[in-house]
């Protein structure tokens, strides 16, 4: 019998469908224990007889891939690939597929959620009713202020439709122009020299690459307005994390909004000494919707490719 191992945090724990789809398809599944990630170290002997795995965020080296002659495909949940060696993984005849489809709504949400507590100063009513206060706070609003996306498939399109409904302004910055998406969606192409001069929003969605690596860094924030916020739901390392905490400390920018981190788990970032940073970990596609379908998908793409072989 075929194996499929799940290194996927919270599979069966948010809903057994993925596992019993496996299963009705013929295939032994193996979940990893108490649904919570597997320690670099473990990873192999969890997955060393199997022909296929679900995904999460552990590393797949090409010297890990050469010990695993069984493994027919890797089913990321997600749509990153940063942390597969995806030339290792061609030259071992192994399959990579992604969830396109499944992330696009939730990271948008998270993203416009962020902008939203920012324009309205939220968490900072909140807390000062909290303390017995009763102190309004005069908020800048969404429209006809700007959002720059830096990156602009599946994920900065959503936010894109999201942000023009609230009347903001769209610019974004990515490897090609996308005009039809452009036009569809009332967006205008710019360089990135001025999405960041004119933005009051910068937000990051492009893939982490040799290209994007630190592609926000000092020289970058410093041609941001003094006024803005920058947003990464992307990968942690698209922006210099440290750069970013002095830009912060120092108000260069007003305020930054970061769920996702060079090293993760994440408990001792610079960032957590900022006052004017919100902090998630890692959470933009933890919606029950996404989850049931990003399982889904990737199950059904290991069924798909390892019917064909």
């Amino acid at each position: 019998m075929r194996k499929v191992c799940i290194l996927a945090e919270d599979v069966s724990a948010v809903d057994t469908c993925t596992v019993r789809l496996l299963q009705k398809s013929g295939f032994e599944v193996s979940e990893i224990p108490g649904n919570r990630a597997l320690p670099q170290e473990d990873v192999y002997d969890f997955i060393k007889d199997a022909d296929a795995v679900i995904a999460g965020a552990e590393q797949y080296s090409a010297d890990l891939l050469k010990k695993l002659p069984k493994l027919k495909v890797i089913a990321r949940r997600g749509v990153g690939f940063d942390n597969v060696d995806l030339a290792a993984a061609e030259q071992c005849g192994i399959r990579v597929t992604r969830t396109v489809g499944a992330v696009e709504e939730a990271v948008a949400e998270l993203t416009m959620a962020f902008v939203l507590n920012f324009a309205r100063l939220l968490p900072q009513q909140d807390a000062a009713m909290k303390q017995g206060k009763w102190q309004r706070m005069l908020a800048m609003g969404l429209s006809g202020k700007t959002i720059g996306l830096i990156g602009f498939g599946g994920i900065g399109q959503e936010v894109a439709r999201r942000a023009g409904a609230f009347g903001m302004r769209v610019l974004y910055y990515s490897r090609r122009r996308r005009m039809t998406e452009e036009k569809m969606l009332g967006a205008e192409y710019v360089e990135l020299e001025q999405l960041l001069r004119e933005s009051d929003f910068v937000s990051l969605h492009c893939p982490l690459t040799e290209q994007t690596f630190h592609l926000i860094g000092e020289e970058e924030l410093a041609k941001m307005k003094a006024s803005a916020v920058l947003i990464n739901t992307a990968r942690g390392p698209v922006c210099d994390e440290t750069v970013l905490a002095k830009a912060l400390q120092q108000g260069k920018i007003r305020g930054a909004a970061v769920d996702v981190f060079p090293c993760e788990p994440e408990t001792d970032s610079p960032l957590l000494a900022c006052e004017n940073v919100m902090l998630t970990p890692h959470v933009a596609t933890f919606t029950r919707d996404a989850f049931v379908k990003m399982n889904n998908m990737a199950a059904q793409s290991i069924i798909d490719w390892l019917d064909i072989e």
